[in-house]
């Protein structure tokens, strides 16, 4: 809703493609960023004429260039604390285009049923990483510029959506 016809994503992450085939099939030009090993074992993988180009690289230090429309986090910030995810939406700001949007897929702590198991697997298998709430996101969102996310609801996931304020 309200994106150009063929906009420019940047899938952070998104080396599987599981998300990237989706976007190119509705006519997105996508970026996907991931580990360089993510990249190498995937480069092979992107379908004929998708419009779908792999970067190599670590977004927890940098983004490749945009301007981008749309940043996409399929289930990235629940492995990350919350300077990192801060961090991170601060670097997504400077790559987006002035009316660019962020799309988080997540389940967001005290909405979805699985978040207190989330925080819990989170704790003994990462160095910071957990169920964030509403309030935590949006908190970050603004402070990196975004407005307020609008929240819908995926099953047992949530998406925010927020656009550069």
């Amino acid at each position: 809703e309200g994106m150009p016809s063929a906009p420019h994503v940047l899938d952070v992450g998104g080396g599987p493609l599981n998300y990237a085939t989706v976007f190119a099939g509705y006519g997105a030009r996508v970026t996907v960023l991931d580990t360089p090993e993510v990249v190498g074992h995937m480069q092979g993988r992107v379908p004929p004429g998708a419009a779908i180009r792999l970067i190599a690289g670590d977004f927890t230090r940098e983004l490749p260039e945009g301007p981008y429309h749309l940043a996409f986090l399929g289930n990235i910030t629940h492995i990350y604390g919350p300077e990192e995810n801060q961090s991170l939406f601060h670097r997504l700001a400077r790559v987006l285009g002035p009316e660019g949007r962020v799309a988080i897929l997540d389940v967001v702590y005290g909405l979805s049923p699985r978040a207190p198991f989330m925080r819990v697997n989170m704790l003994v298998s990462s160095r910071g990483g957990g169920a964030w709430t509403l309030e935590q996101y949006t908190t970050w969102l603004n402070n990196a510029g975004f407005g307020a996310p609008r929240v819908h609801h995926i099953r047992l996931h949530q998406l925010l959506l927020a656009e550069r304020a």
